[in-house]
């Protein structure tokens, strides 16, 4: 996505969105978050939650999610509807979100990545995320291990 680019925008993640956010958890995910868990997430202090959009808001292309909690947070979901992957969107929700991170005083950042999922540890690592470890058997659907990552400000 180019500067000044207004194709899309980034919003925070309303109650309204959480149908939508659903649907491409569902396509996205071999492991998809339940509804009732958007919404019970959505109702925490804690939680952090963006959504990617047109600029009418009719479609919703994208999302990124965690908690932050005193100076740590934790990343949990980020996705981009398939048909739109590979035009800087994962991205530009990443730095969306890291931004919010270092404005609440983060100090460091955490997620879990499946390990074989080269293009989102990719993406993570070209934004300053470095190994920390593993879980074994973390996933299901298919069984793979966890690569932990973690992100100082």
């Amino acid at each position: 996505m180019a500067e000044g680019d207004v194709r899309f925008w980034i919003r925070p993640m309303t109650e309204d969105d959480l149908g939508k956010v659903a649907e491409l958890e569902a396509e996205v995910f071999s492991d998809p978050w339940s509804p009732g868990l958007w919404e019970s997430s959505l109702g925490q202090g804690t939680f952090v939650g963006l959504v990617l959009a047109d600029p009418l808001g009719k479609r919703l292309l994208g999302y990124v999610c965690g908690q932050f909690v005193l100076d740590e947070g934790e990343l949990h979901r980020i996705a981009v509807e398939p048909s739109f992957r590979g035009q800087g969107l994962g991205q530009a929700l990443l730095e969306r979100f890291l931004l919010l991170g270092r404005e609440r005083g983060l100090a460091r950042l955490f997620l879990e990545v499946r390990e074989g999922n080269g293009p989102a540890r990719a993406l993570y690592q070209k934004n300053g995320f470095v190994f920390l470890g593993t879980r074994k058997n973390y996933y299901q659907n298919p069984r793979e291990d966890a690569v932990i990552l973690e992100k100082f400000f």
